[in-house]
């Protein structure tokens, strides 16, 4: 998965879970302990993990 996440991060990518990504051009919004995306799908974001896919996410939509 390292591998998956080396090559994906800089397409926008963002990994929530020990074994998920998600393309940050499909979040809609993020909620306190998930992102909800444009399907409408709630996925959770470990809580090792939300404070870096936030600062993320924040950046990819800068570079938007």
């Amino acid at each position: 998965m390292k591998q998956f996440e080396a090559e994906l991060s800089p397409k926008g990518f963002l990994r929530i879970y020990s074994n998920c990504m998600v393309n940050a051009l499909y979040i809609v919004r993020m909620e306190r302990e998930s992102v909800v995306l444009a399907g409408g799908e709630q996925q959770a974001v470990v809580r090792e993990r939300r404070e870096s896919v936030r600062k993320a996410y924040m950046e990819y939509l800068m570079k938007c």
